[in-house]
C-alpha cells in the first residue's frame, strides 16, 4: 500500500466512522455518495497552491467540497497544529489575492493535534476538526451563499466547524449554530475520551503503550545522524550513510507503506523501527535502532512487536533479523520476540547472525 493509498484509506475511515457515523455533519453522506466530494493527496507542501488551482479548475457542478490531504506534514503536537493553521492562513490570503477578494472556495485547516477545549460548543470547534492527517478543506463559496440565502444549494458536506466558521455572521440559531450545538451534545453523550480514542486510532503510524511510530521524514536526518554516530553504538554510520538509510526508508514507505519508522516517546525521536519487504515471498526483515540513553527499558521490544503485528496483518508469514554477533542487546530483543538463530549471512561486508520466526 502506497503512502497515497494509506492516506485515502484513513480518510475513508474518518468520514465513515466519525463524520457520518456520529452525524457530525448531516450532509456528509449525501455529498460523498453524489460524487461531489473531491480528494487529493499532497506529498509536498510546496505543491499546495498547484493543488488548489487544480481544484478551482474543476467544473462547479462536480465539486462542492475538496479535501487536500498532507500525509507527510508534521503532526507532532500543538506546535505542528499551529504551524499548519498558519500555513492554511497563508494559502487563504493567496487565494483571496488571486481572485481579487472573491475566491471560489473557503479554506479551513484540519489537523490531528488541534487542541481539546470542550468548555462550550464554539470552543469545541478545533477538537472536532481533528483528522487523521493534516488536511485542508475547501468549501465552494457558492454553496455557502446558497445556504445563507435559504435556497436549495446542494448536498453541502461542510463538517460542523467549517460551516460554523464560514457562517459566523449568520443569525442566531443559524444552521451552523444548530450543527455546532448538536455536535457538542454528541461529544457529551459519547464521551470526549471515547471520541479522542477513536480519532487517535485513525492516525497514521503505530501506537504502543508508551511509544508512537510514524513514517520517517527528511527533517529527522539530524537526529538520526546523532543516533547512528554515537560512540556507544556497536557500529557507526557516517552522515552520508545515514542519509542513504533515510532515503531508502522514504522510498520504501512511499512505495509499500512499510519501511523504517521513527520511534517517538512523548514527541521525542528516540530511535527507528520497522519492517522491510525482502525478495522472498511473504517475508519481511525486522529492524530496530534505539538511542543508547534509552537502552534497557524495553522500548525496542515494544516497537518491534508492533511492527511484527503490522506485518502479520498485511499477510506476511516470516520475519528475519540480521544481528551482529557481538550485539547482545539486539540479540536479547530477538529472543524476547520469540525469534531463533537460524544461520549466518553477510550484510554490508560484515558477518551477521540471522534470527528468524514465523508470523
Amino acid at each position: 500500500m502506497t503512502t497515497q493509498d494509506a492516506a485515502l484509506a484513513r480518510n475513508d475511515r474518518y468520514l465513515r466512522d466519525f463524520v457520518e457515523a456520529l452525524r457530525m455533519c448531516p450532509f456528509a453522506r449525501q455529498c460523498r455518495e453524489s460524487g461531489k466530494l473531491h480528494r487529493r493527496i499532497v506529498l509536498d507542501a510546496r505543491d499546495a497552491q498547484a493543488a488548489i488551482s487544480a481544484v478551482e479548475a474543476l467544473p462547479e457542478s462536480e465539486v462542492e467540497i475538496a479535501l487536500l490531504i498532507f500525509p507527510l506534514a508534521p503532526a507532532r503536537g500543538a506546535e505542528s497544529a499551529r504551524a499548519f493553521e498558519a500555513f492554511c492562513a497563508d494559502l487563504r490570503d493567496w487565494m483571496i489575492a488571486a481572485h481579487q477578494g472573491n475566491p471560489p472556495f473557503y479554506c479551513v485547516a484540519f489537523h490531528p493535534d488541534l487542541p481539546r477545549d470542550l468548555l462550550d460548543a464554539h470552543r469545541a470547534v478545533q477538537f472536532i476538526r481533528r483528522s487523521p492527517d493534516p488536511t485542508l478543506q475547501l468549501v465552494r463559496a457558492s454553496v455557502l451563499q446558497a445556504v445563507r440565502a435559504g435556497r436549495e444549494g446542494g448536498s453541502i458536506y461542510l463538517g460542523s466547524i467549517t460551516l460554523e466558521e464560514a457562517l459566523a455572521s449568520a443569525s442566531p440559531l443559524s444552521l451552523s449554530d444548530q450543527i455546532a450545538e448538536n455536535n457538542f451534545r454528541t461529544l457529551q453523550r459519547e464521551g470526549p475520551e471515547k471520541i479522542e480514542a477513536l480519532l487517535d486510532r485513525m492516525r497514521p503510524g503505530l501506537r504502543t503503550a508508551r511509544l508512537s511510530l510514524r513514517e520517517l521524514r527528511r527533517e529527522d536526518l539530524p537526529s538520526l545522524v546523532s543516533m547512528f554516530g554515537d560512540p556507544r553504538w556497536p557500529f557507526n554510520l557516517s552522515p552520508a550513510e545515514v542519509a542513504g538509510f533515510l532515503e531508502r526508508a522514504l522510498a520504501s514507505n512511499a512505495a509499500t507503506g512499510l519501511g523504517a519508522w521513527a520511534m517517538e516517546l512523548q514527541g521525542e525521536l528516540i530511535g527507528a523501527a520497522g519492517v522491510r519487504i525482502t525478495e522472498r515471498p511473504r517475508e519481511i526483515e525486522l529492524l530496530y535502532h534505539l538511542r543508547p540513553e534509552h537502552w534497557g527499558r524495553g522500548y525496542a521490544s515494544e516497537a518491534a512487536r508492533a511492527c511484527l503485528e503490522l506485518a502479520r496483518s498485511r499477510g506476511f508469514t516470516r520475519a528475519v533479523a540480521p544481528i551482529l554477533p557481538g550485539n547482545g542487546a539486539s540479540r536479547r530483543v530477538a529472543q524476547r520476540l520469540g525469534m531463533s538463530l537460524e544461520s549466518q549471512t553477510i550484510r554490508h561486508g560484515q558477518l551477521h547472525d540471522l534470527w528468524t520466526m514465523n508470523l
